[in-house]
């Protein structure tokens, strides 16, 4: 990227610090990439996941108990 000079507006190389044509000392530009704030969950959105999450666990719980017919079965023979 080419430095333009602002007193007499020639396109130096990369890494010039002078101005290659009126030798004007070039401005340093230090462009630094903008930081994103990390995801803040609220307290409450997080009680939700937690209780859907157990809800889920103990519904497959539930239902995979019925799944095995052989089990009941056994006690009466």
């Amino acid at each position: 990227m080419a430095r333009l000079c602002k007193s007499c507006g020639t396109k130096n190389s990369f890494g010039s610090r002078y101005c290659e044509e009126c030798g004007q000392k070039l401005e340093v530009k230090l462009e630094m990439p903008a930081i994103k704030k990390p995801v803040k969950l609220e307290r409450s959105v997080i009680i939700r996941l937690i209780i859907i999450s157990v809800s889920i666990f103990l519904l497959i719980s539930f239902i995979s108990s019925f799944g095995n017919i052989d089990r009941p079965l056994d006690m009466y023979y």
